[in-house]
């Protein structure tokens, strides 16, 4: 009994090593796929909120005075188009009198946003806003991911062979579990074999996920998997 329970587990541990295998003997990509920029990863939560609360939402500004309460999401949220936050945060950045924070902040406030906090914000604005890593979604940023990194000739691109064709979200979502996409893809990142892009991937194709890839898996699965 006990040599068949071993001879099980034994097997399985072969199946799953398979199914995110790669094989290595075809060379070309399907297509040329853009690297994720790292302004992907923006959201409110986790940069935006500290520049704003910093440089806007404070006593005698965009607190209890100036039109807005930007201290929440929620009440920065109408402000966030075109014609307003961007006009004023970048557009009319140099401007001392309509740009944003102005000249005349009060003593110990910021009258210019560094050029990182710019750079942030710039992409937050390019994001659509996105309050929080919540909104990652499948059609939206992960499909890139997968296709830069699994789905190409000789990898996860092929009906039979390594196991799923993860070109579609249909094709990924049976591999969308704890114990496979999950594991092969964040808990054994740093195992050169078992890690998913693995480091023996063809030439041209990842052997690693950049660090923000992995920040927008990781929230991708922590919501579920969402499609779009």
């Amino acid at each position: 009994m006990k040599d068949s329970r071993l001879l099980f587990v034994s097997f399985s541990f072969v199946v799953f090593t398979l199914m995110f295998s790669c094989n290595t003997d075809k060379l070309e990509p399907l297509s040329v796929v853009p690297a994720v920029p790292s302004c992907l990863i923006t959201d409110y939560d986790s940069e935006v909120k500290a520049i704003i609360d910093n440089s806007c939402a404070y006593s005698g500004c965009h607190l209890d005075a100036a039109p807005g309460d930007f201290s929440t999401y929620e009440g920065l949220k109408p402000f966030l188009t075109e014609d307003k936050f961007e006009k004023f945060v970048i557009d009319l950045r140099d401007d001392a009198q309509q740009g944003m924070p102005p000249a005349y902040a009060p003593e110990g406030k910021p009258q210019d946003l560094t050029a990182g906090e710019i750079a942030t914000i710039t992409c937050w604005i390019g994001n659509g806003y996105r309050e929080n890593c919540e909104d990652v979604t499948y059609d939206q940023e992960i499909k890139v991911i997968i296709n830069k990194n699994c789905a190409y000739s000789g990898c996860h691109a092929e009906e039979d062979y390594p196991p799923g064709d993860f070109r579609t979200y249909a094709g990924l979502q049976t591999f969308l579990t704890p114990e496979l996409f999950e594991r092969f893809v964040i808990d054994l990142k740093d195992d050169t074999q078992l890690g998913m892009p693995p480091a023996y991937a063809p030439d041209g194709n990842p052997q690693d996920l950049t660090e923000d890839e992995l920040k927008l898996v990781t929230c991708w699965i922590n919501s579920g998997y969402p499609e779009n």
